[in-house]
């Protein structure tokens, strides 16, 4: 059973009823911080994280891939291994016997997806290609090339990202995707281009978020495309199947100079401008949007600053989650706003915030020098330029990686035990 904490109340500065009534409640409780928490040793150091809803992965420096968390489908990627989730970073069994060089790691919903740096080949595990007739889903601990046909094997990405569809760059800048494990109602998907209404491929693709129900891709111009079956604006003023490009502010030009994008489930979709300016827009229950209140917007708005003060600059990443988002600024500050009910924010609290608010490792200590950071479902966690990985919030699953059995929530980010 999968605990997920809700709060009915979204206003900003809220909490839990339960929690804040009964802080000693068993599903509720939090730990005290010590110094134990602060400064434990990581023997591993990683280059790159990602998350999915309950399942973390890392890359190692020595080009191993470890996870921890949920482990539907063999999402874990471990040989024998039936358990349900594992709070303990542990190396993928694939990758104990095999040379390999992951880059691009993308962990999506019991699928999870890398290219190999060597040969420019995309490898997927967990839900598998080899699914049954009757299903379409079978489970695979051990990651599977992609076909691109009946006669050959995708090799020419440089990038990929898994959701509810996979979709990866080729070296030509051109974006494939297909359905997660390739196999559903008996029938084999291979990729396909993504194309626009008209018919044309879109084309000169550098980046691509494709989780949930919604995938949004960046050109090489600096415009943004958005296209699925979300529930919310795609920032496009209409819904659509296939790419359409993202409009300003004001509805009525372009979004310009957009460097990446993140999406999550068709909900909300955050985009960084070369400038460091960060935009976000559709689906705002929880704030995450960061203009200061918790409705919805058809088009992209400013994230505002820390205490409300101005707007977020210098930002040179962008995660989003179910009901919170977080960035990391060039000077390597992080910043997480919307829904704190699982204490997502990384602040101690459990106070939902509207406006950015900066990620702490204790009460009176900041996290700093990060590099990257990833929304889960209820969870987060970040890599800093030392290569340690930090995560914080929910623990249903064992996603922030404290290899205990308790699997109770973290209030601060707290440094993963990878040995």
């Amino acid at each position: 059973m999968i605990l997920l904490l809700t709060n009915c109340n979204s206003n900003e500065n809220s909490v839990n009823s339960e929690s804040a009534s009964n802080p000693s409640s068993t599903s509720h409780s939090i730990p005290p911080k010590t110094n134990s928490d602060t400064n434990k040793v990581s023997k591993i150091k990683f280059k790159d994280v990602s998350s999915g809803p309950f399942t973390v992965c890392g890359i190692s420096m020595d080009d191993k891939i470890l996870c921890w968390g949920q482990n539907l489908y063999g999402s874990l990627g471990r040989e024998g291994f039936e358990q349900y989730s594992s709070s303990t970073p542990e190396i993928t069994s694939y990758f104990k016997n095999k040379v390999l060089k992951p880059t691009s790691l993308s962990v999506g919903d019991g699928h999870n997806c890398f290219v190999d740096g060597l040969s420019n080949k995309p490898y997927c595990w967990g839900i598998s290609a080899k699914g049954s007739s009757s299903t379409g889903l079978h489970s695979s601990f051990e990651p599977q090339e992609i076909l691109l046909n009946d006669q050959s094997i995708f090799a020419k990405a440089t990038s990929v990202s898994s959701g509810n569809d996979v979709c990866s760059i080729t070296l030509d800048k051109k974006l494939y995707c297909w359905k997660r494990g390739q196999f559903y109602d008996g029938e084999l998907k291979h990729p396909a281009q993504a194309v626009m209404s008209e018919g044309a491929p879109l084309s000169n693709i550098v980046q691509i978020s494709a989780t949930g129900r919604t995938k949004c891709a960046v050109t090489s111009e600096g415009y943004a495309y958005c296209w699925g079956n979300g529930v919310y604006p795609l920032g496009t003023r209409k819904k659509s199947s296939q790419p359409l490009k993202v409009l300003d502010p004001q509805g009525e030009q372009y979004l310009s100079n957009v460097a990446s994008i993140s999406t999550n489930d068709g909900r909300t979709i955050c985009a960084v401008t070369f400038n460091g300016s960060l935009y976000c827009w559709g689906g705002n229950h929880g704030g995450q949007i960061g203009n200061g209140t918790n409705e919805g917007t058809d088009f992209p708005v400013r994230v505002i600053g820390q205490n409300r003060s101005g707007f977020l600059e210098n930002v040179k990443q962008v995660s989003v989650g179910e009901s919170v988002a977080c960035a990391v600024t060039k000077d390597g500050k992080a910043y997480c706003w919307g829904n704190n009910i699982a204490w997502s924010l990384g602040d101690g609290t459990q106070l939902n915030s509207f406006s950015p608010k900066r990620v702490k490792t204790s009460s009176s200590s900041y996290l700093e020098n990060v590099q990257k950071i990833v929304v889960g479902t209820q969870h987060t966690c970040a890599i800093d330029i030392a290569g340690d990985i930090y995560c914080w919030g929910m623990n249903s699953s064992g996603q922030l990686g404290q290899r205990n059995v308790t699997y109770t929530p973290v209030p601060y980010a707290t440094k993963v035990e990878a040995h």
